[in-house]
């Protein structure tokens, strides 16, 4: 028996691996997409290159004319901008805005990718693009920001990134107003995300950050409510210690308060560590009361969604 099961093991394999002929990306879905540059963006590329004489024309005094984007360091610039100009060619105006278009990231083409690179934690990258030109202020179809996906994927470094590049694009434009607790189209603040997933360093950075404990969905779910609902004992013990045991009694608007959300999706052990069955809690039996059903539907707002 033994004998058969070695000689199994042995045995070639009935279909040979794949030969990996290239690597096309080593991080799928970030990779550079063609720009096709809008006639605004002509008319910037062409106003820069007519300000400068020929003999003050040179790549980065035309990038810092056209205004947009902001390189931050040497090695910034070479990695993003210097494999694009090639050495010795005249600086025409045609050439000029191929050397543009190779460089710009706008967020209609790389907004998408700005939020990606933050949920997989790629801070380089994040910084990189903004650099580039895409706006971090970009949200998607349902409200989905930049510091939304950071937080939703448990990447504190990200959210700092996040953080500040939103700052310093709202610092720069009279027009905007950064807010950490910023919602989505569902109401949901990027600390709901962190605390619905279980990422309590995220939430507890985010609160340092200014954001709020009491920022409720659409029906009126806080991000404690959420942890609550998701079984996340570490995000609801630093929720409590920050917001004090009062917090438990906070109804959305279903009048469900978080003790209720953590036994009707069966997290027994956040239940009882709550004081839900008369123990724990701190020795105080909690007491409680059934929530009201105003509207069946209110309990039905996208639990898990994220």
């Amino acid at each position: 028996m033994i004998s058969k099961i070695l000689s199994v093991m042995l045995s070639p394999p009935l279909f040979p691996a794949p030969l990996v002929r290239k690597v096309i990306s080593a991080s799928p879905g970030l990779e550079d997409v063609s720009v096709t540059l809008s006639a605004a963006d002509e008319a910037r590329l062409t106003a820069a290159y007519g300000e400068k004489v020929p003999e003050e024309r040179d790549v980065r005094a035309l990038f810092e004319a056209v205004g947009g984007l902001r390189f931050e360091s040497p090695q910034q610039w070479a990695r993003l901008v210097e494999p694009h100009i090639i050495v010795g060619k005249e600086l025409t105006l045609d050439e000029w805005r191929r050397i543009f278009a190779r460089v710009y990231a706008p967020g209609s083409a790389y907004g998408g990718r700005l939020r990606k690179a933050a949920s997989r934690g790629d801070v380089d990258t994040m910084k990189d693009l903004v650099a580039r030109g895409c706006d971090p202020r970009g949200k998607d179809g349902l409200g989905y920001s930049l510091l939304h996906a950071a937080a939703a994927s448990g990447h504190v470094a990200c959210v700092d990134a996040a953080y500040e590049l939103l700052k310093s694009a709202c610092a720069k434009d009279d027009s905007s107003k950064f807010d950490v607790d910023a919602r989505d189209k569902y109401g949901w603040s990027a600390c709901a995300c962190a605390a619905a997933n279980g990422h309590a360093r995220v939430v507890d950075r985010l609160l340092q950050l200014g954001a709020s404990w009491r920022a409720k969905s659409n029906h009126g779910r806080s991000p404690l409510h959420w942890a609550a609902a998701k079984g996340r004992l570490d995000v609801v013990s630093l929720l409590l210690k920050k917001a004090g045991p009062d917090a438990l009694n906070l109804h959305d608007d279903a009048h469900m308060t978080p003790l209720h959300l953590a036994a009707q999706h069966g997290h027994t052990n956040l239940f009882l560590k709550l004081g839900g069955g008369g123990g724990g809690g701190g020795g105080q039996k909690k007491k409680i009361t059934t929530p009201r059903r105003d509207d069946e539907n209110n309990n039905n707002d996208g639990l898990g969604r994220r």
